[in-house]
């Protein structure tokens, strides 16, 4: 029921900061792909809304930003997304770590390549609107507290609700620059705007809930005004079920997710 390949790609901190240089190297790989960034607003909270070396090393080598440092200047989107990382030492030159790369890109695909037979992956279809039953998709729910809307295990916690952070815009500075990127390249990429947990938020730290709408308003602002394509997602923030915790939805919003994408494309069938 969804005639297109998949391959998803997460990780804590995986913000589109962490593919500039990719894009920026070698921006013929994604050509032919179909993109869609999962926008997260948690990342506007305090301690996210900046940036993160740490986050950043673990995606991406010193190596490669120093190779796109003079594309990324003249983008405007070193200094502030990607400079940090280089002030890292590495334990060869630049231009070797490269060509040793190279080296072992070509050995390990190019050439194993030359000598594997072709190999017949064959395609799983599911229909994603009759893939789970009615009684799987209630179990979904009842693994969490609607009151709440997290686990159960989670309401326990009494956990309080992230502080927006209204006094930085590196966020949205970082998904504007995001979407200059994709566009200069003529990179296919769709946004889903994703959704925050309204219904905690209501529980724990209603004075939040305004801040928190008002960042949701402004990243779909955001995209209208630079005309890019997304999916609204940000309507499971009321629906109960939906997440885990304060910040990663549940099964059951991954499922409607599913739905949402599904019918973005079904449209253009």
């Amino acid at each position: 029921g969804f005639n297109k390949s998949v391959y998803a790609l997460g990780g804590a901190g995986r913000c589109s900061n962490v593919y500039f240089p990719l894009i920026l190297d070698n921006p013929e790989a994604f050509q032919n792909l179909e993109i869609i960034y999962y926008i997260n607003p948690t990342y506007w909270r305090i301690g996210l809304n900046k940036f993160h070396p740490a986050y950043f090393n673990r995606y991406v080598d010193s190596s490669l930003v120093s190779i796109v440092k003079e594309n990324a200047q003249k983008m405007g989107i070193y200094d502030e997304f990607m400079k940090i990382v280089v002030t890292e030492k590495s334990s060869l030159p630049i231009v070797m770590n490269r060509i040793i790369d190279d080296y072992k890109s070509f050995y390990y695909n190019d050439l194993n390549k030359l000598f594997e037979k072709e190999k017949v992956i064959p395609q799983i279809k599911i229909d994603i609107n009759t893939h789970y039953s009615n009684q799987e998709i209630g179990s979904f729910k009842t693994n969490i507290d609607p009151e709440y809307n997290v686990t159960r295990d989670f309401v326990k916690k009494n956990s309080d609700f992230p502080i927006i952070d209204t006094a930085s815009t590196y966020q949205y500075e970082m998904l504007r620059s995001f979407i200059q990127l994709t566009k200069e390249y003529n990179i296919n990429c769709k946004f889903y705007l994703g959704p925050y947990n309204e219904v905690y938020c209501n529980k724990r730290s209603p004075k939040l809930n305004k801040s928190h709408q008002k960042v949701i308003k402004k990243i779909r602002n955001l995209l209208m005004e630079n005309n890019a394509e997304f999916i609204d997602g940000s309507f499971q923030s009321t629906i109960p079920g939906t997440f885990n915790d304060v910040q990663h939805i549940s099964k059951y919003g991954a499922y409607l997710t599913a739905l949402q994408i599904k019918k973005h494309y079904a449209k253009d069938d």
